[in-house]
This record gives C-alpha cells, structure tokens and sequence, in this order.
C-alpha cells in the first residue's frame, strides 16, 4: 500500500507461489490520478521484490494484445527478474526476435486479409457460396504460416542453447593447452597452431627417432571412435607408451578432464588415415623423422 501524509492512495494486491509473484490488482485514488500513484507504487513494488531476492517472476495475470496473434487466447503476461548472464541475454534475444517474427507475420496477414476482401466483393455478384470458400481454404493456410513461424523462432532458440556444451568446451580447452595438437595435429606445430579444426588429431605421418624405435602419433579421431568413455578413462589411468608420448601427464589428469577430452574428439567425428605403424630400432624408417640424440650414460 502506497500512502500520502498516512492516508492511503494506492493499492496493489497479490500473492507469491514459489518463485512467483502473482498480482491480483492494483487500485488507486482516482482524485489523484494527475500524481500517478499506481505507477509509483508499481515501480516500489518491484524494486522491493528484486532487494528481497525472493522470486524470479512477476506474473500479471492478464492478457497482452501483441501476443494474441489475432485471436481470442487471454496469454498471461510474466516479467522475468534476470540477472546479466551470457544465458539470460540470449534468451532475451531469443524472446525480440519472436517479436520481430509475429510483427512481421501480422504484416502479412493485412495485406492478404485485404486481399481477400477485395477479392470477394468479386466474387459476390457470381456466387454467394464462392466467398466462403475462398476464406475456408486460406484460412488454414494462415493458421499453418504463423505456427510455423512462432516454432521457428523457438526451434532457433533451442538450438542455440543445444549447442552448448560446457564438457565438450572443457575438453577442447584441455586438448589445447595440454599439447595434444603438437604431435597428434599435422602441421600444428609449423603453422604456429593455425590449422583448421576439421584436422585436429587426425595423426601425424613423421616419425620420432631414438633408442626406442621410431614412433608415430596415433589419429585420435579414429581410436576415439572405438572406445568408450569408461574404458577410455580406465586406459589412461594404466597408460604407458613409447616417447616422446608423454603418458605420464596422462596419468596425472582428472577423470573430469580425461571425459572432456573424450567427449570433444568424439564430437568431431572419424577423419583421416592411421598413422604408420611402429618401427623397431634395427629398422630403417621412412623419411620424414625427427632424430633424438641417445640418452646420456648413466
């Protein structure tokens, strides 16, 4: 309640259910309609509802004109209390460009609906049952349009959101910063990391030379695609390889990060060919390789 010098002006009434407030009305002194009383208290009551952090939503109860497309349907209207995250501002995007789609819509149905009229002043000196006709078998037509429509505007929306997936981010996040692209990525190296994605840890066909043999990056892509993530996370906790592999780093990674990485190779789907095979030390490999010096002697 709003009051003046203790006397009472404005009134608004409602009730709140979980996260919502509903409101039921809003009242005021008509004498003082030139102060707006009922937008002051408006505007306090809301202020109060988002300090006391209490509910999410602001349900009016009542229909708003540019949501009714046209037809009889009483929307409730609902004001959001958002904070300003990346996720509420594109739902708000989501939300203007739903707008955007009905206004033009109802551009369109003008213009037809003008048409139409046209059309059956026309018709209405040969048939009085051609201009029902003519409206019966457009309206579904229109009816079609605007579903069709209002379903793509929230199918964009989802999307948007679908695409998002945070694990995936982590593991493409890891697979960078860990140097997986270094080895298992042709070229990454050289090119100082500017190769397109649609490469990444398709394997490598140049050799790492040493003591051990000569070993190849394995394509990542394709040993991603016959493994599980389970097994996945249980081989890399036993992982053990020839160099330069750093395996034991491997080890040292979190189930959540080893997931992530699973996730996101597996997401960019087979490619490429498999490296070449092993070749032991008494065997000369084929260019191109990488030569390391011996170890020094113990």
């Amino acid at each position: 309640m709003l009051t003046a010098a203790g006397v009472p002006c404005a009134l608004a009434l409602g009730t709140r259910f979980g996260s919502t407030h509903l409101v039921h009305m809003f009242a005021h002194d008509q004498a003082l309609d030139h102060l707006s009383p009922g937008t002051v208290l408006h505007t306090l009551m809301v202020r109060d509802i988002i300090d006391a952090k209490l509910v999410r939503r602001i349900d009016y109860g009542f229909g708003e004109p540019r949501y009714r497309l046209g037809n009889n349907l009483e929307e409730r209207v609902t004001v959001m209390l958002v904070r300003r995250t990346i996720l509420n501002r594109s739902g708000i995007m989501a939300h203007a460009t739903f707008d955007h789609v009905v206004g033009a819509v109802k551009q369109v149905l003008r213009r037809r609906a003008g048409r139409d009229v046209a059309l059956q002043r026309d018709d209405e000196s040969d048939s009085d049952s051609q201009p029902m006709m003519t409206r019966s078998s457009r309206t579904p037509a229109i009816v079609l349009t605007i579903a069709a429509l209002a379903a793509l505007a929230g199918t964009a929306a989802d999307a948007a959101d679908a695409t998002k997936d945070p694990v995936r981010d982590r593991g493409r996040y890891v697979v960078t910063i860990a140097g997986c692209n270094d080895c298992h990525t042709p070229n990454y190296g050289l090119g100082g990391g500017k190769v397109d994605e649609k490469q990444w840890l398709t394997g490598d066909s140049l050799g790492w030379r040493g003591p051990w043999g000569t070993t190849y990056a394995i394509n990542l892509r394709l040993y991603m695609q016959n493994i599980s993530e389970k097994d996945w996370v249980a081989k890399a906790r036993t992982l053990e390889t020839r160099p330069p592999m750093p395996w034991f780093n491997v080890q040292r990674m979190s189930d959540g990060d080893l997931r992530a990485i699973h996730r996101y190779i597996r997401s960019l789907g087979p490619a490429g060919e498999p490296a070449p095979a092993f070749v032991p030390p008494n065997q000369e490999p084929r260019p191109p390789y990488v030569t390391f010096p011996a170890p020094p002697p113990k």
